[in-house]
């Protein structure tokens, strides 16, 4: 059972997928939603990412090192590509947890939360990758991570691949000293499987794999 969740369901469409794929049935909070994420969304995105990957490692932030918001968000910056580029890619999904607010006359969406997952192909045995997930540190606690996995684990379920590779996969890299972190995976049913170092960063990243052996309810 998923804290915050009703029995509302919805069905949406990804902007970017073929319509072979591109429906994806979900539940919502009852203040907040969930909904494919936009090309207008992506500073939104950025942020999100900068002020989560900061959050990610208690001794340093990454973010700052990595990233200059002016620079990295200029048309040519590579900040803004690794994110258009998501969001135009057909093999990539991306979700976002949304709420809206209402003065006057006006209703502003707020987002709250994203996740990008990379579907299973051949190439990666089957199994398909967790790449991001960040949450507005303000709306940490309010459930969206537990709903943004379901969401992945849903769509892992629809991945095509090899039979031989049933049931369905899902990698995700964590830094190992991200405790936090590393909990709410093992929580959600990921089971760490290796450990590496991210050369750029010199971090030691915990890798960690869902199994659908059992169907969850």
């Amino acid at each position: 059972m998923n804290s915050g969740w009703d029995e509302n369901v919805l069905l949406f469409k990804h902007p970017s997928l073929p319509m072979s794929q591109a429906h994806f049935q979900i539940q919502q909070s009852s203040d907040w939603t969930l909904r494919a994420a936009l090309p207008s969304d992506l500073e939104s995105i950025c942020r999100i990412f900068l002020n989560g990957l900061n959050l990610s490692l208690p001794h340093r932030r990454i973010a700052d090192e990595f990233y200059n918001w002016e620079r990295d968000m200029a048309s040519n910056g590579k900040l803004r590509k690794r994110f258009s580029n998501s969001l135009g890619d057909e093999q990539v999904r991306m979700c976002l947890a949304v709420s809206q607010t209402t003065a006057g006359d006006c209703t502003v969406e707020n987002v709250l939360a994203f996740v990008q997952y990379n579907p299973a192909t051949e190439e990666e045995n089957g199994r398909g990758e967790l790449m991001y997930l960040f949450a507005d540190p303000q709306h940490h606690g309010r459930g969206l991570g537990s709903a943004l996995i379901k969401w992945v684990k849903s769509e892992a379920r629809k991945d095509p691949s090899p039979p031989a590779q049933r049931p369905a996969k899902v990698l995700v890299k964590c830094f190992a000293s991200n405790v936090a972190g590393v909990r709410a995976y093992t929580r959600a049913g990921f089971v760490p499987v290796f450990e590496e170092t991210e050369p750029d960063i010199q971090e030691t990243m915990q890798i960690l794999e869902w199994t659908d052996a059992i169907a969850e309810v």
